[in-house]
């Protein structure tokens, strides 16, 4: 077994490439299963926020297994927007 960390942080894990092809899917349920065994206490799967979760495997996960955390930056009034 590869080495383990306590936090690990699985960036962009609802990301799925469409069209979502059988093949496709069974390769990142492994990296995905690969990725989340590392985690000894902490697990983050960090999502984009912008709308739901798309990804079949994540949506399918039960509410009562993880817990939310949405994080927004603040913006000041000297931001500038283009």
């Amino acid at each position: 077994k590869s080495e383990e960390f306590d936090t690990v942080f699985l960036i962009g894990a609802d990301y799925m490439p469409q069209p979502a092809f059988p093949n496709i899917i069974a390769s990142y349920k492994r990296r995905l299963y690969v990725s989340t065994s590392r985690a000894r206490q902490r697990l983050f799967l960090v999502v984009n926020g912008n709308g739901p979760i798309v990804n079949p495997i994540l949506s399918s996960i039960p509410s009562h297994l993880y817990r939310e955390v949405v994080w927004a930056p603040q913006r000041s009034e000297n931001d500038v927007f283009a």
